[in-house]
Order: C-alpha cells, then sequence, then structure tokens
C-alpha cells in the first residue's frame, strides 16, 4: 500500500516520505479499509512531524499554511505525484490580503486543486459566493490560466449562511472562472 509517513522528527520537508512498502491493514469487525484519494497535512500534523503538538502562537485572527516559501520547499521535497497544494481562495485572500494573486505565480504547478470562492478578506472561515465578495477573481482565474493550472476544482460555500442561494449566485460565476482558467469538460 502507498503511504505519506512521518519516518523522523524534523522538518515537514524531511520528516515526510511516500512510500510503497506499507502493509494493507485488515478492518476488525465492525470496521471498513477504504481508499484515500487525497489527504492533507493540516497544522497538526505539521507539529507531530517536528515532535511536538499543535500549539497556535501568536494574537488571532491569522491563516495558518500562507508560509509561501515554506509550502514550496514542502512540495518540492515530496513527489508531485503524492503530493501537492490545494489553495484555498478564501484563505490566501485572508491570509495574503495583498498578494493572493502573487502566490498563484509562486506556488505555479504545485497547485493541484482548488477551493474556489470569493471572501471579505476578514473571515478566514466564511467562503462567500463567487461575486460576493471583494477578491479579485478575475486576476485570480488569470493568474491559474498563466501557470496552466490543470487541476480539480470545487466551489467552496463552507460557513456561508445561505447555502442554497449562495450556489444559485455562485454557480454562474464559478463556470465563467473555470472558462476562464482553460478548466472544460466538467460538470459544474
Amino acid at each position: 500500500m502507498r503511504a505519506v509517513r512521518v519516518v523522523r522528527h524534523a522538518s515537514p520537508a524531511e520528516a515526510i516520505e511516500v512510500r510503497d512498502d506499507v502493509g494493507v491493514p485488515e478492518p476488525a469487525p465492525g470496521q471498513a479499509r477504504v481508499a484515500v484519494a487525497a489527504a492533507s497535512l493540516n497544522f497538526g500534523d505539521i507539529a507531530r512531524c517536528r515532535g511536538g503538538v499543535a500549539a497556535v502562537m501568536g494574537e488571532p485572527p491569522f491563516t495558518l499554511g500562507m508560509d509561501v516559501e515554506f509550502i514550496k520547499q514542502l512540495c518540492d521535497r515530496l513527489s508531485r505525484e503524492h503530493f501537492g497544494i490545494l489553495f484555498d481562495f478564501c484563505h490566501f485572500g485572508v491570509g495574503k490580503p495583498t498578494s493572493y494573486v502573487q502566490a498563484i505565480y509562486e506556488l505555479g504547478d504545485r497547485i493541484q486543486h482548488l477551493h474556489y470562492s470569493d471572501s471579505d478578506q476578514q473571515t478566514s472561515e466564511l467562503h462567500f459566493p463567487p461575486g460576493k465578495g471583494k477578491l479579485d477573481l478575475e486576476a485570480m482565474d488569470r493568474a491559474l490560466r498563466d501557470i496552466g493550472f490543470r487541476g480539480t476544482s470545487t466551489l467552496d460555500l463552507y460557513g456561508y449562511p445561505l447555502p442554497e442561494q449562495g450556489y444559485r449566485w455562485g454557480l454562474p460565476r464559478y463556470r465563467e472562472g473555470l472558462e476562464r482558467i482553460g478548466i472544460t469538460g466538467g460538470q459544474a
């Protein structure tokens, strides 16, 4: 079985390896084995790689994972076949309020999936329908087209209080964005 394993305490780029020699676990009675199509590394995982526990330092609000140089180093250390960036429009809009478009260019082909949304650029867990926030979506779409993005995308309305209305508002703009990026053939 293929697995992403922490093999030593170090920075995530040095601690994590993609291994093909991991045994396939057998489920116990009442359990099921599932195939994992995608997984992510979160703040707690990063702390555990370093041999510690997740502890939040500093005063909120802040968005985790906004150190673009660190993300690039981590991705470059691991195989692109197994590891890439999920670029969340809302999180980058809050965490990098003046440089979220530049982050797309810097991360380049390391970006493998999009959480497409808009943002008020203040609330990291409130994903607005595209066109209902403050992000320059056209500039983000152009940047994604410029880097040749060919990954996958999700219309993300996490935390939006009116999800049905949000999808009615956001779906047409999301489709336009996918066309602007150059993603065709999918169903939105």
